[in-house]
């Protein structure tokens, strides 16, 4: 990890810089406390996490891991986990931007977090922590509010880490550790401590060398200091009282980050108190028969069952699941749309249900077979084409289905399409303001993600400058006549299309929600394979959901 791309959370209360001497926390006496935290998953954490021991699994390791390091830095706190939970987000950061719009956006607690913030009351949690994953253990790894008031903040007790740096470091424990007012050291370059609105002496973390001649640091202290310096993390928060490998770990004077925790330990325990009682095993979900059966999907549907986090989804060619298509943690849904399977074949699916205690028992088994043809003829693909292909999203369900009826009341007549297409107030939105060049650009863009050969560009550019075709014909021939590489691409994401509008239909039956053209472009535009389109397919729910809140 690259900890000089940590940063703390710049929450600030300026009222509260001095503060009488008779209530300093230290004059009172220090009571083994338990804080009990929320790990939160976005939809990224939720993918990674679903091929690395699961959820339950995941958050129970990385607060034991956190009990440890307290245990090593002799603080009576146990960290309790009450509750992990998924959330229909998607992080905003990367290994190059901060986290501070992830952190944020939890903290506010509004739109897909305000299910986060009634949870957090639900189970009592003094602590939540979200988890993310923008594809590495380095660079901008971890982010949390820090406290700056012996009272508390319990309206910012919140971080935001990388969860591939939280698997192999602590990470959180660093994160965690500015929620109870923990700094860096003062020997390090960037962000240094201690405290300023607090002791502003010794919360700090501390760099030393062990007898074995190795340079460590303490948790709360960047592994590099900034001055030329690297360090191997020790296991512990800066402390005097406590030596690791043969050296005191901390200073009385210069970094005691394990005094700090112990003064703000009980007004953090006592943020949220109560809460629900622990979770015991869901019992099995009930298993019901697929809809929207299509030539290349169906829909996947089961019962709900009360005192759930989700369910589990496996998929298969198999009764006997011996080898899986799909095994995966899904959020807390009753059906999910399961596409780019092959037309003909008969696939079955089983769920679990599970939470904090565990997973349920299988569900009973369903088979669905798809059709030949799936409903989704080779009129309805010519849809799809040309939404994909010329408007660059997916279709709407009213939409899709008024031009899959005139294709086929027409033969297929393709022409009906492009012309609807091509006068329609969406084109003059979209084409109407560009070139030629960047109009054909546009459209190899949107069916294929790449930028046209200057051959192909000055040939299409020919034609439809000559009036001989229409942008929008000239989409849909492009798109019937595309290379191997090219129409991999366009299979990928017109199977996203089709994960799309299948979602979509199902939450119409449900709640009102209209079509956002520029969301739908946006997915689309991701689509460059069929790997991004797996991916994309596996969160369907979340993104529709997103659109539609």
């Amino acid at each position: 990890m690259d900890p000089s791309r940590r940063r703390f959370g710049g929450f600030r209360l300026a009222a509260f810089i001095f503060l009488v001497f008779s209530i300093l926390p230290w004059a009172r006496a220090v009571q083994a406390a338990t804080i009990d935290i929320m790990l939160v998953y976005d939809t990224t954490a939720t993918s990674w996490v679903a091929s690395n021991g699961g959820m339950t699994a995941f958050s129970q390791d990385v607060v034991n891991r956190m009990n440890q390091a307290m245990q090593n830095s002799g603080v009576d706190i146990t960290f309790r986990l009450v509750h992990s939970m998924s959330v229909a987000y998607t992080t905003q950061s990367s290994t190059t931007t901060p986290l501070s719009a992830d952190l944020n956006a939890l903290q506010a607690g509004t739109g897909p977090f305000a299910a986060v913030a009634t949870a957090r009351n639900t189970y009592g949690a003094d602590l939540v922590s979200m988890l993310v994953d923008h594809g590495s253990a380095y660079g901008y790894v971890g982010i949390g509010y820090m406290l700056m008031d012996w009272s508390g903040h319990a309206n910012y007790a919140h971080t935001v880490n990388a969860i591939r740096a939280v698997a192999i470091d602590h990470t959180l424990t660093h994160e965690v550790g500015h929620n109870l007012g923990a700094h860096h050291s003062k020997y390090q370059a960037s962000d240094p401590g201690p405290n300023p609105n607090l002791d502003n002496q010794y919360s700090a973390g501390w760099y030393f060398t062990g007898t074995n001649g190795v340079k460590y640091h303490t948790i709360m202290a960047y592994d590099d200091d900034g001055y030329g310096s690297s360090y191997t993390e020790a296991p512990l928060f800066s402390t005097p009282l406590k030596t690791y490998q043969g050296v005191a770990a901390g200073h009385a004077i210069h970094g005691d980050n394990a005094r700090l925790l112990r003064q703000t330990q009980d007004v953090v325990a006592a943020y949220r108190t109560g809460g629900s009682t622990e979770p015991t095993i869901p019992s099995a979900p009930v298993a019901l028969a697929a809809t929207n059966v299509t030539g290349t999907g169906f829909t996947a549907n089961w019962s709900s069952v009360t005192g759930v986090t989700g369910y589990w989804l496996e998929l298969s060619t198999s009764s006997a699941f011996t080898t899986k298509l799909y095994d995966g943690a899904l959020g807390n849904i009753t059906s999910q749309a399961v596409t780019g399977l092959s037309p003909s074949t008969t696939y079955y699916y089983r769920v679990r249900a599970y939470n904090d205690a565990g997973q349920s028992a299988n569900s009973n088994v369903i088979s669905a077979t798809t059709s030949s043809q799936g409903g989704q003829s080779q009129y309805s693909r010519q849809v799809y084409v040309m939404y994909a292909g010329y408007f660059g999203r997916p279709p709407a369900p009213a939409g899709f289905d008024y031009y899959s009826n005139w294709m086929n009341m027409t033969g297929g007549n393709y022409l009906i399409l492009v012309d609807d297409f091509f006068k329609s107030s969406e084109s003059q939105a979209l084409y109407g303001p560009l070139t030629t060049g960047q109009k054909i650009t546009q459209v190899f863009r949107s069916l294929f993600a790449r930028d046209p050969q200057s051959a192909g560009l000055s040939y299409w550019a020919g034609l439809v400058d000559s009036g001989r075709i229409s942008v929008a014909e000239m989409a849909y021939t492009i798109a019937y006549n595309a290379a191997a590489a090219d129409q991999a691409v366009l299979d990928a994401k017109i199977a996203a299309a089709q994960a799309f509008l299948e979602e979509f239909r199902r939450v119409q039956q449900t709640q009102p929600c209209a079509m956002d053209a520029d969301y739908g472009r946006d997915f689309l535009a991701g689509i460059e394979s069929q790997e991004d389109a797996d991916f994309e397919i596996m969160f369907i729910d979340l993104t529709i959901a997103l659109m539609c809140q």
